[in-house]
């Protein structure tokens, strides 16, 4: 689909700390540590009631959506090319 071939050409531009990123199942947080292919996650949370690829739609898209918030600090490490930069504004 053109989401997912949108998320993967956004999935591989090199991130830094602090980066805003999101992955194809709608997690969303922030690049704490970069190691090679990988990267530490402090996620934040995860858009529900969206379709895979939500924040790499193409098309149209509501800015508004309901998220489930992380309870507690939840820290993962991922390889790189599962995520890609967007804006989930907080």
């Amino acid at each position: 689909s053109d989401d997912k071939d949108n998320f993967n050409n956004v999935a591989k531009v090199k991130k830094g700390i602090g980066d805003k990123i999101c992955n194809s199942y709608n997690r969303f947080g922030y690049v704490e540590a970069i190691a090679k292919d990988n990267i530490k996650i402090r996620l934040a949370g995860q858009v529900v009631q969206q379709k895979e690829n939500y924040f790499f739609s193409t098309g149209p898209r509501s800015k508004r959506f309901s998220y489930q918030a992380v309870t507690g600090p939840e820290i993962i490490w991922d390889k790189s090319s599962n995520w890609g930069h967007c804006d989930f504004g907080h």
